[in-house]
């Protein structure tokens, strides 16, 4: 690892690479993927170069543009229906990063000024504390007064489903849930409780949640329409 005007420049050594490669990675930085055989001298040659071109302009552009994305200054928990403001102290003292709840609403982020990703490892792990406390009770309350058991309840970071039930009634849910109006957490909670019954989407599966939602079918739309507008790029890492 080494730093270009500010810039973090990382490497990676490849038995499969057959040149050197440049890339663009949102978290870590400028990457620098090295093929065998190359020798320190080749590679700062090569790396001098690519610092003094357009490329390099261009690539610490768009890190920046993109980490604006992932610096929140608001968190919006539509569930809560709540707005937390978001305030950081990037200072160079800083050893050990944290983040905490100074007032009701208001989270302080402490980091390191060089460390420009930091931050989103603690908004996740805040993010992950609060939808526990908010979906597992959840969970367990609309189980009992739908009268449907399950096995166990996990929340966690899901990239590709809001929530899964498998054949052994153990249930997951995207702790992303938390960023939604409460109507469509509920839904898909039910859905989820539904495929205890039925583990697939039959009829008898939509008739079965119908009688939970109504609904169900315009908050299904509701889900896929707007569920990943509403969850913040550095939720979606």
């Amino acid at each position: 690892m080494t730093n270009i005007n500010d810039e973090l420049i990382y490497f990676r050594k490849s038995q499969k690479a057959k040149h050197v490669i440049f890339k663009i990675n949102p978290l870590k930085g400028i990457e620098i993927v090295v093929p065998r055989g190359v020798t320190r001298s080749q590679l700062s040659k090569l790396v001098l170069e690519k610092s003094q071109s357009v490329w390099f302009e261009k690539a610490v552009s768009q890190l920046h543009k993109y980490r604006r994305q992932l610096t929140p200054s608001v968190i919006n928990l539509g569930y809560e229906d709540k707005c937390w403001m978001i305030r950081y102290d990037k200072s160079v003292k800083v050893s050990h990063p944290s983040i905490y709840e100074i007032e009701s609403g208001v989270l302080q982020i402490n980091i390191n000024k060089i460390d420009s990703i930091g931050h989103i490892k603690l908004l996740q792990e805040w993010l992950q504390f609060k939808a526990e406390n908010i979906l597992l009770p959840l969970v367990r309350n609309i189980s009992q007064s739908t009268n449907i058991s399950f096995n166990s309840v996990r929340v966690k970071s899901q990239k590709t489903s809001w929530g899964t039930c498998s054949v052994r009634k153990n249930i997951n849910l995207n702790r992303n849930l938390i960023f939604l109006p409460r109507n469509l957490v509920e839904y898909v909670i039910l859905h989820e409780l539904c495929h205890v019954k039925f583990m697939n989407h039959s009829l008898e599966f939509w008739k079965a949640l119908e009688t939970y939602v109504p609904d169900c079918k315009v908050a299904k739309r509701e889900l896929n329409e707007s569920g990943k507008i509403l969850t913040p790029a550095w939720a979606l890492i």
